[in-house]
């Protein structure tokens, strides 16, 4: 771009073939560029590249680079700039992770209804430069780099205002021609669970939500409806079929008409309280599903307590019978010696009535 600023013809040609041979394409009527591998970025005006410090300026624009793979972008820009890009990359990378953090912390704090801490952390993230769109689901540095804003409800995923949200702004950087935010925005959604499949215009989510991809003019319809303010047929036809989490439509999204933006936040507060339901419900289950084992607990401990009991009678009988059968033998044995006792007694007595018929004899 300096060579073209200078209409050195023969050098920003000689540059364009160097980056061609090296899979970089440039776009200049979009403004744009991309490599082979997946990254692509902007081509600067000729006011930001004039009177500038070449390696400060560098260092801006790798910020803005999108790439699908993080090693990638350190390799290409650790050997476009040295160990000194390599370190710069590892304090904007630093940076980057910083910023997400506190992105996170502030929505986990928004959906807990703690707004001072909220405001605490968006002053500090304006601090470091960063400015953040909550109705676009979005954030900003100054250095030129970009997110998306997730994490409302950190347990279940992104919620589908988040999810049908980034999804318009992607279509509407698609249309600008900004495929690095438009990238950025996919590789966000991929990385949390969603899946954005162009061809067939839906999204996935890993939970088995699903909805449709808007093109640009149902997005446009949304934007700017022709009767009455009220959304389009091409705009009704944005209805997002829920899986098992909840079964709410395709929210509208913020555009900067009051009324949608009205409508965008009651829709918001509609999917918070449904969330909270949802909750509860889950609660409540939760509850009853514990009562219910502790009492199967205290049923079996009450079963295995009649089983002792009933084998501690059972014993109890056995030893009994037992005892009468032994009652019995000895019975049965003092009458067995009581008839021989007896027997011998009538024995003896017919030997001395014998004995005495003897003596009773006449000579």
């Amino acid at each position: 771009e300096k060579a073209r600023l200078q209409k050195d013809w023969t050098l920003a040609d000689t540059i364009r073939t160097q980056l061609t041979s090296s899979g970089v394409t440039l776009f200049d009527k979009t403004n744009s560029w991309r490599a082979a591998d997946g990254r692509s970025g902007r081509i600067p005006t000729f006011s930001e590249v004039d009177g500038v410090n070449l390696e400060n300026f560098i260092v801006q624009q790798t910020l803005e680079i999108q790439t699908p793979a993080l090693e990638v972008q350190q390799q290409h820009f650790g050997a476009a700039l040295g160990d000194v890009g390599a370190m710069v990359f590892g304090q904007m990378d630093e940076m980057e992770t910083q910023i997400k953090t506190l992105v996170q912390q502030r929505e986990q704090a928004r959906a807990n209804k703690d707004f001072a801490r909220s405001d605490e952390i968006r002053e500090q993230l304006k601090l470091l430069g960063v400015e953040v769109y909550d109705k676009k689901k979005m954030w900003r540095s100054s250095t030129g780099s970009s997110g998306v804003i997730l994490g409302f409800h950190a347990r279940g995923g992104p919620t589908n205002l988040e999810i049908t949200t980034l999804i318009v702004q992607r279509e509407k950087a698609q249309h600008n021609s900004d495929f690095g935010t438009s990238d950025m925005i996919q590789n966000e959604l991929r990385a949390v669970g969603v899946e954005i499949y162009d061809e067939e215009k839906f999204w996935k989510a890993n939970d088995g939500r699903q909805g449709p991809v808007p093109t640009w003019e149902q997005v446009q319809a949304v934007i700017n409806p022709t009767s009455g303010g009220m959304p389009t047929a091409a705009s009704a036809q944005m209805q997002t079929t829920m899986g098992p989490v909840d079964d709410l439509q395709w929210t509208q999204m913020p555009m900067g008409d009051a009324a949608l933006q009205a409508q965008v936040l009651q829709n918001q507060q509609a999917l918070q309280n449904q969330q909270a339901l949802h909750d509860q419900v889950a609660l409540q289950n939760q509850q009853a599903l514990q009562s219910q084992q502790v009492a199967m607990q205290n049923q079996q401990a009450l079963q295995s307590q009649q089983a002792l009991q009933n084998q501690a009678l059972q014993n109890q009988m056995a030893l009994q019978n037992q005892q009468v059968m032994q009652n019995q033998a000895v019975q049965q044995a003092l009458a067995a010696a009581k008839t021989q006792q007896t027997q011998t007694n009538v024995a003896l007595l017919i030997q001395r009535a014998q004995a005495a018929s003897v003596h009773m004899v006449p000579k």
